[in-house]
């Protein structure tokens, strides 16, 4: 007499978790695809970044602080500015190139990174509550 209960509630149970199965599968599949999406947003952001930035450095002309086609390139750089990813894919692009430059460059990049503000967004986030993040990542 039992038995048919028994049966009843682990057929029950193994449609339930077919079920949560099914969901996690697809749950699993829409974060893998929006993921996928950002690396390449990052990605092409991060291409675009490093272009801007070696025209900016071979657009140097002695004895002029930033020429007219350094100061179009600034602005497109500022249009990144107030995204913390686009920001973050900058600072880091910036850090890459610098150590495959020497001479001159490296002064012309010190003057972009201050004329930025990408030292105060640094300073900013030493001085915030949760520093030891900053300092982990």
């Amino acid at each position: 007499m039992m038995f048919p209960i028994v049966e009843k509630l682990i057929w029950t149970l193994v449609v339930l978790l077919i079920i949560i199965i099914v969901f996690l599968v697809i749950f699993l599949k829409v974060v893998r695809n929006h993921t996928r999406k950002i690396v390449k947003k990052n990605l092409k952001h991060t291409e675009f970044v490093e272009k801007l930035l070696i025209e900016f450095l071979y657009a140097d002309e002695e004895g002029v602080k930033f020429s007219s086609e350094q100061k179009k390139i600034l602005k497109k750089f500022k249009k990144g500015l107030p995204s913390k990813r686009k920001r973050k894919i900058m600072t880091a692009t910036f850090f890459d190139l610098r150590q495959e430059v020497s001479g001159e460059m490296v002064v012309t990049m010190q003057k972009l990174v201050y004329k930025l503000g990408l030292l105060e967004y640094a300073v900013k986030k030493l001085k915030s509550k949760k520093w030891y993040l900053v300092l982990g990542s």
